[in-house]
């Protein structure tokens, strides 16, 4: 029985593969806390090296994205007719 956040889940020990899938920013980190990573960088933090993969946590990005909604005062059809999305109007 495995607990987590106070709820009983039943476990089995894995006898195959496990995919274990915590995002661009914890799926690196867990498997380097597991010794999955650069062997050097596993070792300066401690951590025994199961699978020297130095490309591990490496070239990480995450694709933040943020939403913009605007409430114009008039329709964008009369703005683009009096010409205010011209260059002039950003100088």
């Amino acid at each position: 029985m495995v607990t987590v956040a106070g709820a009983n889940f039943p476990s089995d020990p894995a006898t195959r593969e496990v995919v274990l899938c915590a995002g661009a920013i914890m799926s690196p980190q867990l498997l380097m806390l597991s010794g999955v990573g650069d062997r050097d960088e596993l070792a300066r933090h401690g951590i025994g090296c199961v699978s020297h993969v130095p490309a591990v946590g490496q070239n990480l990005q995450d694709h933040a994205a943020v939403p913009l909604f605007a409430k114009m005062a008039e329709p964008a059809a009369a703005v683009l007719a009096n010409g205010a999305l011209s260059g002039a109007a950003f100088h």
